[in-house]
């Protein structure tokens, strides 16, 4: 046991023993390490021997940090999921002078799928982005402006999904099915145009584009749903 402990100690970085338990010398659990590397399987080991899912970096430098951050920084959305499955605090504030949120790490790395994840989740956002009591300056987080035009569409997406956060899966299949869908349609408009502008007038071209993107539209959207569901 003491020589498995060793053999970690050397592939992540130095541990120490303090009374808060093993933290390396950046103030680091084996928990932040894990989740800071996206290693889901890890990250559920941890958390399934007892781990608390709040636990905060120990070193002046890291103050406050929790996994969350460190998953949320590298864009691990599995990970993330995992964390607030377990009762990770979506909200929680380093104590540095800013007090960042997991939500202000990912917009820092323009980790967007992380951004939309944690706003789908209900993370917190004051009403003006440039309110310094709760937002570093928008020049530390461009990001940020990402994160206001998710809350701006949340209201729609609650209706659409009843109300009910998106896990993981759901925010990356969605993602990746809306640019799949944009480009289905953009390819269909010049397929369409091309076939039918030199037999019918302009008029009838555009009434048959329109008909087919419904239709496109119509399919695309129980798919959508289909693949949500799996």
């Amino acid at each position: 046991m003491q020589e498995e402990r060793l053999n970690i100690s050397r592939r992540s970085r130095r541990m120490q023993i303090n009374a808060g338990g093993d933290m390396d010398d950046r103030g680091w659990t084996l928990l932040h390490i894990v989740a800071q590397k996206g290693d889901l399987k890890e990250v559920k080991r941890l958390l399934n021997e007892g781990m608390d899912a709040n636990v905060t970096a120990g070193s002046p430098k890291s103050l406050g940090v929790t996994p969350l951050h460190l998953a949320a920084k590298g864009g691990h959305l599995r990970v993330m999921d995992a964390l607030l499955e377990r009762g990770a605090d979506i909200d929680a504030r380093t104590k540095c002078a800013c007090g960042w949120t997991p939500l202000h790490h990912a917009a820092k790395e323009s980790k967007r799928k992380a951004i939309r994840f944690l706003i789908r989740n209900d993370a917190f956002l004051p009403d003006d982005i440039h309110d310094t009591r709760f937002n570093p300056p928008l020049h530390y987080c461009p990001g940020l402006e990402w994160a206001y035009e998710e809350l701006r569409l949340l209201p729609l997406e609650r209706v659409h999904h009843q109300a009910r956060p998106l896990t993981a899966r759901e925010t990356e299949v969605q993602q990746d099915f809306s640019l799949h869908v944009f480009h289905e349609e953009e390819m269909l408009t010049s397929i369409t145009t091309l076939w039918i502008s030199p037999f019918i007038d302009n008029f009838i071209t555009s009434r048959i584009v329109v008909s087919e993107l419904h239709s496109c539209s119509w399919i695309f959207g129980a798919l959508n749903i289909w693949l949500l569901s799996l």
